[in-house]
């Protein structure tokens, strides 16, 4: 995870926002999704938040695709807690399909 200073994005219980995906994050993201195949979809990673929790919880917005489903945003959710002598712990804690509306209008805002 980076720090976003420029921006002072980092509030208690806030996600700060990352760009680009730096590549460790990009790793955490292909083990949680290794981890639970039953996930059943290819999800490309565009752009990825961080909250510090006891843990860190990501949040990263990708394009995913689902068998004959056309081509979808989707919301990942992945949890990483690494606690001293002990095997670090990750895993995929939900996806959250957005609607084709919702990013219709998200640029529309002024």
């Amino acid at each position: 995870m980076k720090k976003n200073v420029e921006n002072n994005l980092f509030l208690p219980g806030g996600y700060s926002f990352e760009t680009p995906i730096s590549g460790p994050d990009i790793q955490l993201f292909q083990k949680a999704l290794m981890e639970q195949p039953e996930a059943g979809a290819d999800c490309t990673p565009l752009a990825c938040a961080c909250q510090v929790v006891n843990g860190l919880n990501y949040c990263f917005l990708c394009k995913r695709k689902a068998g004959d489903e056309p081509e979808r945003l989707a919301l990942v959710y992945v949890y990483y807690h690494a606690a001293h002598g002990v095997a670090p712990v990750v895993f995929l804690n939900k996806i959250v399909l957005l609607e084709p509306a919702a990013v219709l209008y998200a640029g529309d805002v002024e």
